[in-house]
């Protein structure tokens, strides 16, 4: 991300005898050409403090507000996280719009909002860290490593306990898309195999159920490809009635032919009684290509060892 700084040359004001602002502003001024920023917004501070009323007074604060920005990018460089957040949540508040850009344009630095989202994960309880972990490693940030190295030591394991939470009746969560995300991401981990094993009996429970499913599928498919014969009928025939002969010639019933609302009603019961999320998208999905463009993509649910699925 781009970095604002702000630039406010130091005027030569004449800095009265009787000015009580003029020592700490002149240390200021020392301090800010020596890079010592921290002491410099301080002593800048210190000098409207002491004399409000003081020509200094509105050089200092215009000082102070912009260094709060270049003490902010630098406590972001050397890891100071938190501290970086805070200067730049001050720096938004200052009367500068030049300055207050700058400090909203630092709130919304990718390195920042990735470590410090890194850190609160890293405080939170594991299966609530999870979600930041993974979007933290997705990215390309300095957390990104850290957030990979976390999830290749607990991801396993909790990854695990989800599966062990889905895959039984009733459970929560899909066991398939589950199983499959272990088998995507921890192959080689130990809590791949109990995994699996798993996903393969809770499949082995449902398998009768995915058959069946599959076997309205296809009747729903019959029922398109009737239809689509019946339009394309239709379509070619040169007789002054082209429906019913088509009708007849396809022997059809005359009565609403293309009735699918009982096998629809079986369907989505069937879906019902399969329970798993994943399992239930994929046939919903397979349906609706079906009855929009008639294409079906026949599926055996045989046991593990005779086919994978």
């Amino acid at each position: 991300m781009k970095r604002h700084f702000i630039v406010v040359l130091l005027a030569a004001l004449p800095l009265a005898g009787c000015d009580a602002a003029k020592d700490h502003y002149a240390r200021a001024a020392a301090a800010e050409a020596e890079g010592k920023l921290g002491e410099a917004r301080t002593l800048y501070d210190e000098a409207c403090a002491k004399a409000a009323s003081s020509p200094l007074c509105t050089l200092a604060k215009s000082r102070a507000e912009a260094l709060s920005v270049r003490e902010a990018y630098q406590a972001l460089d050397a890891g100071e996280f938190g501290k970086a957040k805070e200067l730049f949540t001050k720096a938004a508040a200052a009367e500068s719009p030049a300055v207050k850009a700058a400090a909203a344009a630092g709130l919304e630095d990718e390195e920042l909002k990735a470590a410090l989202a890194l850190e609160e994960a890293q405080k939170a309880d594991k299966s609530a860290a999870q979600a930041s972990m993974e979007g933290i490693a997705a990215g390309h940030t300095k957390a990104a490593p850290k957030a990979r190295e976390w999830l290749a030591k607990n991801g396993p394991s909790m990854l695990l306990e989800e599966i062990k939470a889905a895959c039984k009746q009733g459970g929560t969560g899909s066991c398939v898309e589950l199983g499959e995300k272990m088998a995507d991401l921890y192959p080689q981990s130990p809590e791949a195999a109990e995994a699996q094993k798993l996903v393969d009996e809770e499949y082995e429970r449902i398998r009768k159920r995915l058959g069946e499913a599959e076997g309205l599928l296809v009747q729903r498919y019959e029922v398109a490809l009737k239809k689509a014969k019946y339009d394309a009928c239709v379509k070619e025939a040169a007789a002054p009635q082209p429906e019913e002969s088509c009708l007849s010639a396809l022997e059809l019933p005359p009565n609403d032919p293309f009735a699918t609302r009982v096998i629809d009603k079986a369907f989505d019961t069937k879906l019902g009684e399969i329970g798993d999320s994943g399992y239930v998208a994929r046939f919903r999905e397979r349906y609706k290509r079906v009855d929009e463009k008639t294409e079906h993509d026949f599926t055996t649910w045989t046991k593990r060892g005779d086919k994978k699925k």
